[in-house]
């Protein structure tokens, strides 16, 4: 069994058709409503940190995006308390092009924390070891989350891992936490399940253009995790997203163009 959830602003709901839709699939999503800027201001000050965005992203984060990933979290929040093996998570704006359901009626399962992205939002696309726990579906692994949060699924060990995180108020974009947890595996299908409108005028967010996708960002520096650390407490993950992790993708780039 699986559980659907829809995320929406009350006041400005955009998700009729997709749930039309998804109806016509067998499927029945709960919708969850998100925080609203305009009413809800105090609780996103809570988790707006300008500082640490500098730090992450290279500008300072919006309000819509805080609100937009504090009402993922409550999405999790509701699958947790069932007792479902995944939750397929959507956002009002998604644009359903296949029934998933077919698929996550197959996904097994699992200890292991997994994350896997039905839309067509774009990623890093580096090559990435596999193993065996979705072996036998067209998934393809990366090493990092797609961009966009609009149509995707997490396992219950995932969600339960996101929840117990210690740290929430550093909110990273593209839609994620930084500080994720690092053992999450992420999976991408090959068929794409659910699209977005390119008019960035129906979006509540906006355009998000981040300085850290420039190459020399991208880049491991000894600074950057010194100046990580002033501002996090937890200095292995700072170590891991900052040298780790981007000496990994570094590699993978030159190993991607080695071997084309």
């Amino acid at each position: 069994m699986f559980s659907t959830y829809v995320l929406g602003i009350e006041s400005n709901f955009r998700g009729a058709a997709l749930i039309e839709q998804l109806v016509l699939y067998g499927i029945f999503p709960k919708i969850v409503w998100g925080p609203q800027v305009e009413i809800d201001r105090i609780r996103i000050a809570r988790y707006t940190n300008q500082k640490f965005a500098n730090f992450a992203i290279g500008r300072e984060i919006k309000p819509e995006e805080i609100a937009c990933c504090l009402g993922h979290i409550e999405m999790y929040e509701n699958f947790y308390a069932t007792e479902n093996e995944w939750g397929l998570f959507l956002e009002d704006d998604a644009i359903p092009l296949l029934d998933p359901s077919p698929l996550i009626k197959r996904l097994p399962t699992s200890d292991k924390p997994l994350h896997i992205f039905l839309h067509d939002g774009p990623g890093t696309n580096l090559p990435f070891r596999q193993d065996g726990i979705l072996k036998e579906f067209d998934l393809s692994r990366r090493l990092d989350p797609q961009y966009g949060a609009y149509g995707y699924l997490l396992n219950r060990s995932a969600v339960s891992k996101i929840l117990k995180s210690p740290v929430r108020d550093l909110i990273n974009t593209p839609d994620w936490p930084y500080f994720w947890p690092r053992d999450i595996k992420f999976y991408v299908s090959s068929d794409v399940y659910f699209s977005h409108p390119k008019d960035l005028s129906t979006s509540i967010i906006g355009e998000r253009i981040n300085k850290e996708a420039k190459l020399s960002s991208q880049i491991p520096k000894w600074s950057k995790i010194i100046q990580g650390q002033k501002i996090s407490p937890d200095f292995r993950h700072i170590l891991y997203k900052e040298f780790s992790l981007k000496l990994l993708r570094v590699s993978l780039q030159i190993w991607k163009r080695i071997t084309k």
